[in-house]
């Protein structure tokens, strides 16, 4: 019975048969065994539960007086420690970005904007997450990446309150990522401190870290409502601003790598003072979902709790427009939230499934490009016909099998895309046409993930094309949404898919120099065709226009089978840049990652295209420096 009782309190929070025997602590089940002395490190977190005692009671004497004697030697020690984090840390929190020793000395000498009297709620929380959370994590990474995995797991797990063991704790509650009663994130992390995987460390870390960013946000969102801010009768929310500074300060290095602008952003709303922002909680999660997409769209992260309902597709991020919708378009945000759903079973090749939800949702909407109304929509169902098949006969093809959609990768990229990209575009811009701006954007941002927004989001990464992490293409579509600009809109779109059209081609060039093509040990690039093809549709009925042997020849490559043309890339570019020049002159275009436009200059068109057609001369046509009158011109391959 005794050791019954012994058990149990092991797995709540340490057991140790000596001092010299192995010491073991976490949840039951998910367990870290250390082998050498970690009483230093786990003395911590217990020290951590007195400095909040004396917090709690306002007692600011104590708190100074356990700073000095204990917490202040570990502060300052971060400058000193080693390993990625702490050089990141280090060159990140230099001047007003104060480092852990200087931010917790001006919280506990009250000095403004964390004045004492005034402000001693925010600076309360400024010191006890700083120290709990931030101090306690950088010592954590920096061990982890020593290999001193036995110290990192005592700082993470500690009393498994006053540790991030115990924040995890409260997060996944918060985001109801809780697997019997463990956060997912403590699982995650434990599992890495025994596998000694410091990246794996990392990711959980971060989720509870962001997961923690994003919640305070929320709270600045609800006291704004009620009525709070500086110089309000409601007063200020010192507190959630005190805490969401010091949790955002664990994540800051590494969004700030990716969105600099959006973190210092995030950094300026949690400082105390002054009015609340607007809508907080979407412009963060947007910052967030751009910056570190690795924790946000795993399952671990979740959706925090009282958020379901809020309308964060209306908004970008804290520099992106925002649209706002005074109509109901929950037809339309449901489009994006059922492509995410048959992108799963595509993934999973579970092609019953995908036949039956393509039967029951989206063969609708493929069916009813035919009636749209609008110049787009008179584009479309002028050129796509015959050969060139409209998108149901094209989804209906690669969903049968049918040659040359016989590959699976093919024919799941062809389904997937003309679903995510072609159909919903042709939705978008016939709404906009005849003026239901509403519905037009909510189908261009979606779940902003599997939208339009969403893939201008992955072309403006490729191009360099982003601003404050968001897609310039993205920033000027949700401007037209509102100036209802169908003009601006439509330069947006082209944009994005005239990027994405290249880029494909460059991932063909590169599936050549690799051996690959029909009939080769290497194979064909399927999945690439698939995807360029399904990409190509929503900018050809326009290139065709001013280029239509042009515009063949690149759908005869993304064509699957037969073996691979040469010099794909530049010949797409010059095809493009003569067709939508508008386009593709622009800064919002640039210039695709790995590749340079000056290469292109001695590359031969595709047979048919304008561009080989415009002179007789070599000279006069700039890109394809043939001497004389002699041009190779080379087939499409296809």
């Amino acid at each position: 019975m005794m050791y019954a009782r012994v058990r149990a309190l092991c797995v709540l929070a340490v057991c140790a048969a000596s001092a010299s025997a192995a010491t073991t602590f976490g949840p039951a089940g998910n367990q870290y065994t250390a082998s050498e002395d970690v009483s230093n490190e786990l003395q911590y977190s217990a020290k951590m539960g007195e400095l909040h005692t004396a917090l709690s009671a306002n007692s600011w004497d104590a708190a100074k007086e356990q700073y000095l004697t204990y917490f202040k030697t570990w502060a300052v020690g971060v400058s000193s420690l080693s390993g990625d984090d702490a050089s990141k840390v280090k060159a990140y929190f230099v001047g007003d970005k104060k480092n852990a020793a200087d931010y917790i000395q001006m919280s506990l000498d009250g000095t403004a904007p964390y004045t004492a009297g005034t402000a001693d709620a925010a600076r309360q929380e400024a010191v006890q997450k700083t120290l709990w959370d931030d101090v306690a994590v950088r010592y954590i990474l920096s061990h982890a990446s020593q290999g001193h995995w036995d110290k990192a797991a005592a700082l993470y797990i500690g009393d498994m309150k006053s540790s991030p063991y115990g924040r995890a704790q409260k997060r996944g509650n918060n985001y109801d990522t809780m697997t019997n009663d463990v956060a997912n994130a403590n699982i995650d992390a434990i599992k890495a401190l025994n596998a000694r995987d410091y990246a794996a460390l990392l990711k959980s870390i971060h989720t509870t870290y962001a997961q923690a960013t994003l919640r305070y946000m929320h709270k600045l969102d609800s006291d704004k409502k009620a009525g709070m801010g500086e110089g309000t009768t409601a007063g200020s929310p010192w507190d959630h601003e005190g805490e969401g500074y010091a949790f955002a300060r664990v994540v800051a290095p590494y969004v700030s790598a990716k969105d600099a602008g959006g973190m210092d952003a995030i950094l300026a709303e949690y400082t105390p003072g002054g009015s609340i922002g607007d809508r907080l909680y979407c412009k963060t999660l947007r910052v967030l979902q751009g910056a570190i997409p690795d924790v946000t769209a795993t399952s671990n992260f979740g959706t925090l709790d009282k958020t379901e309902d809020t309308k964060c597709w209306e908004v970008a991020s804290f520099f992106a427009p925002v649209y706002t919708s005074s109509s109901d378009v929950s037809n339309e945000l449901q489009y994006s939230a059922k492509v995410s759903e048959i992108y799963t079973a595509l993934s999973a090749n579970s092609w019953d499934v995908v036949k039956s939800m393509y039967n029951t949702y989206f063969k609708t909407w493929a069916v009813g490009i035919s009636s749209l109304s609008g110049d787009d929509a008179s584009k479309v169902n002028a050129y796509f016909k015959g050969d060139k098949k409209n998108a149901a006969d094209y989804i209906q093809m690669s969903l049968d099998g049918t040659a040359p959609y016989t590959a699976d990768p093919a024919r799941a990229e062809a389904v997937q895309k003309t679903l995510w990209d072609d159909v919903a575009v042709r939705y978008i811009l016939s709404h906009a046409s005849q003026g239901h701006w509403d519905k037009a954007a909510a189908l261009y941002l979606g779940n902003m993930k599997n939208s339009p927004y969403g893939r201008a989001q992955k072309r403006g990464n490729n191009y360099g094309t982003m601003t404050n992490g968001v897609a310039n293409a993205n920033i000027d579509a949700i401007k037209a949404l509102n100036a209802k600009d169908y003009a601006a809109l439509l330069k947006s779109i082209h944009t994005t898919y005239a990027q994405a059209t290249l880029r494909y081609m460059y991932k063909l060039d590169v599936d050549k120099k690799a051996g690959m093509g029909e009939g080769t040990s290497a194979g064909s690039p399927w999945d690439h065709e698939g995807e360029g093809y399904a990409f190509a549709r929503v900018v050809a009925p326009y290139v065709s226009a001013k280029d239509a042997g042009g515009m063949d020849a690149i759908l005869a490559e993304y064509t699957p089978g037969g073996s691979i043309g040469d010099r794909l890339y530049c010949k797409t570019l010059n095809v493009l840049q003569g067709a939508i020049p508008d386009v593709t002159a622009t800064s919002n275009f640039e210039t695709l990652e790995k590749t340079n436009p000056a290469d292109c200059k001695d590359t031969d068109a595709f047979k048919g295209s304008k561009v080989a057609d415009s002179s007789s001369s070599a000279a006069s046509l700039g890109c394809m420096g043939v001497l004389g009158a002699t041009m190779l011109l080379t087939a499409a391959a296809h």
